[in-house]
């Protein structure tokens, strides 16, 4: 019988002495490419530093040491007086991007992180350069920012492009018809009879009239998006204020009817005059020029314990259905009033000068049976 034996087994390798781990360490700590830096805990002084620390930071290999971690530091950040533990974490969570000086003055970036020796006072402070990971968080910041700033730059020319486009149109049709009536009236004055001549004068200095309102409204708004125009409480009249403002419609074409209702005490109330005017009158204009020819506009001023209201309401068509999400746009107009002159401006302007005076400026319509408006504002 042949007898057995187990399997020889490898000798076992034998165990790391302490001075070869201690060469290792002492090999990766020189060798590494990141920063590494000895610290004391109790004192923040740098009591090591590997090569990479001195081609980081630019300091001579033996001047680091004996220094305070402050001074590696932005200005501000840090002092003599300022706790390790405070400045960086001791239980080794990484930092980014926290920016160091070199002995020249530059700012480095880098990723830190700080661990504590076992059973000793001291800590090794990892620093890893990100200088290109930054540098490439930076341009491609810096090209969105360029991005945003073309794509607000496109919509600036839009913007523009649109306002000269509304505008040239704007002026377009009455400087057709002042130049159709005069050439009428340079070729056959002689010709036409007194009716015809004054009829040619009458349109020519409508569309005049129309131009002159058109460029103050532009102007006025153009003033208004500047933020050029502040509220001016002042104690008014305001009885005397909407009657004067109603005489301004006696010679309109379209003979309205006023129909004036004052409710409260209204002989001074505190508003800003010029303001409330601008915000009521192109929605009385609106009402007279929409409203069958010759009706009555009904205008209900209420002076309330705290605000001042006014209501005025039309008998025209009311406003379209598709209309009414941009009724205080600019240069936005309902179907149903493109034969009639105006600009889009008037109610815009209202609008904005109502809240101004940190007020409202609200309409109810109905299809066929007129539209009111109502300004409301703090007194």
């Amino acid at each position: 019988m042949t007898e057995s034996h187990p399997p020889r087994r490898p000798p076992p390798d034998p165990e790391p002495s302490t001075d070869s781990a201690a060469a290792w360490l002492g090999a990766y700590f020189n060798a590494t490419p990141d920063v590494l830096l000895v610290l004391d805990v109790r004192t923040g002084i740098i009591r090591g530093a590997n090569p990479a620390a001195s081609r980081l930071l630019g300091y001579a290999p033996d001047s680091l040491p004996g220094m305070h971690f402050s001074a590696l530091l932005p200005p501000n950040t840090a002092s003599a007086n300022t706790p390790l533990g405070r400045r960086f974490p001791l239980g080794g969570e990484v930092s980014e991007s926290q920016l160091f000086h070199t002995a020249g003055g530059a700012e480095v970036p880098c990723d830190v992180q700080m661990t504590a020796l076992a059973e000793s006072e001291q800590a090794v402070l990892h620093l890893r350069d990100v200088s290109p990971r930054e540098a490439m968080r930076h341009a491609r910041s810096e090209a969105d920012r360029a991005a945003m700033t073309t794509a607000k730059t496109d919509d600036v020319i839009r913007g523009i492009e649109q306002y000269m486009s509304h505008v040239s149109h704007e002026l377009r049709t009455p400087m057709a018809v002042i130049l159709s009536s005069s050439s009428m009236l340079e070729r056959y004055y002689a010709r036409l009879d007194e009716a015809k001549r004054a009829e040619h004068f009458s349109r020519i200095q409508a569309q005049i009239r129309y131009l002159t309102e058109f460029l103050d409204n532009l102007r006025y708004l153009s003033r208004l998006n500047a933020g050029q125009v502040r509220a001016q409480p002042d104690p008014t009249d305001i009885t005397t204020a909407i009657h004067d403002l109603l005489a301004e419609f006696a010679s309109d074409p379209q003979h309205p009817h006023f129909g004036l209702t004052l409710e409260g005490g209204t002989a001074a109330v505190k508003i800003d005059p010029t303001l409330w005017r601008r915000a009521l009158q192109p929605v009385i204009q609106n009402a007279v020029r929409y409203g069958p020819f010759g009706a009555t506009v009904e205008v209900t001023v209420i002076r309330r314990y705290d605000s001042l209201e006014v209501t005025v309401t039309d008998h025209g068509p009311g406003l379209p259905a598709e209309y009414l999400p941009a009724v205080f746009e600019v240069f936005r107009r309902g179907e149903n009033a493109r034969e009639i002159n105006g600009g889009g401006l008037g109610l815009a302007i209202a609008s904005r000068c109502a809240a101004l005076m940190g007020g409202t400026l609200t309409f109810e319509t109905q299809a066929g049976a007129g539209t009111s408006f109502t300004l409301s504002v703090p007194t």
